[in-house]
C-alpha cells in the first residue's frame, strides 16, 4: 500500500490493480486515494508522458480516469483483524473489489503449514460473507487445491484466481525433465529461472541437462545487475 509504487503500476496503463494485506477502512482510503488524480487523490500528474496515455497522445486518458472508467481497484483482505473491518473497508469511496487471501489469513492465525485447517475456512467464509452482505464491492477469490472454482463461485464469488503462471511453468518444466532424464548420462538436471524479471513479475524458465564435469563452474545469482545481463537462480531436480 506505497503511493509511489501504485503511481508507477498505474502509469504503465493497467485495467486494474490489487493492493494487499489491508486491514482497516483508513488503509483503504489511502489506497483508494493513490489511484486518484486530486482533488479526489493523491496520484502524481504526470499523465502526458506516461504509457497509460499513449505518452499524451491519448486525449480521453484524463476523462476516463477522473470518471473512474476502466480500472478496477482490489484490495486484499489477508489477516484476522482485516476480516473484522470488512464493512468499513467496503464502504470506502473508490474501492471496488475485496479479494479473500487464504494463505496469507491462514499464517494470520496459526495455520501457515495448514491453509485448509477448518479454522482457517471458517475465517475465510466470514469474510465472504461479510463482503456479500457489506454490497457495492465484488467478491474475490483464490481457488486452492481443497478449495476448486466450482466452490468459490457456489459461495458467491465473482472472480476467482486460478492457475499462477510460474506454477504452471514449473509443472510442465518438471514433466519434461522427467521424460528427458537419462540415468546411464552423468547429468545434473535443473530449472533454470531468469532472476533479474523476478521483480515484474515474469519469469523464464529454461530446462537444463548439465554434465557432471560443468556444474561447479556454473555460477548463478539471485539479484538482477546494471549490465542488463541475465542472472539465473537454479534448482536441482535430481
Amino acid at each position: 500500500n506505497d503511493p509511489a509504487l501504485i503511481k508507477k503500476t498505474l502509469d504503465l496503463g493497467p485495467d486494474g490493480i490489487m493492493i494487499p494485506m489491508i486491514e482497516s477502512a483508513s488503509q483503504a482510503a489511502m489506497a483508494a486515494s493513490a489511484c486518484r488524480y486530486p482533488p479526489r487523490g493523491i496520484r502524481g500528474a504526470a499523465h502526458p508522458v506516461v504509457r497509460a496515455s499513449r505518452y499524451g497522445l491519448d486525449p480521453d486518458y484524463l476523462s476516463r480516469c477522473e470518471q473512474d472508467q476502466e480500472f478496477l481497484v482490489i484490495l486484499q483482505i489477508e489477516t484476522e483483524a482485516a476480516v473484522g473491518c470488512i464493512s468499513e473497508i467496503a464502504a470506502v469511496d473508490g474501492v471496488d473489489c475485496l479479494m479473500v487471501g487464504p494463505t496469507d489469513l491462514s499464517a494470520s492465525v496459526g495455520y501457515l503449514h495448514n491453509p485448509g485447517h477448518m479454522r482457517v475456512k471458517e475465517l475465510q467464509h466470514k469474510a465472504e460473507k461479510a463482503v456479500l452482505s457489506a454490497g457495492g464491492v465484488y467478491l474475490a477469490g483464490f481457488a486452492m487445491r481443497d478449495d476448486p472454482p466450482v466452490d468459490l463461485f457456489g459461495r458467491g464469488c465473482h472472480m476467482v484466481s486460478g492457475a499462477v503462471d510460474i506454477g504452471m511453468f514449473r509443472d510442465v518444466a518438471l514433466a519434461d525433465v522427467k521424460a528427458n532424464k537419462v540415468s546411464s548420462l552423468n547429468l545434473h538436471h535443473c530449472l533454470l529461472f531468469d532472476a533479474s524479471l523476478y521483480e515484474f513479475r515474469h519469469a523464464y524458465m529454461h530446462v537444463c541437462y548439465i554434465d557432471h564435469s560443468l556444474w561447479k563452474y556454473l555460477i548463478f545469482c539471485s539479484q538482477g545487475n546494471e549490465s542488463g545481463l541475465h542472472c539465473w537462480d537454479a534448482m536441482k531436480v535430481d
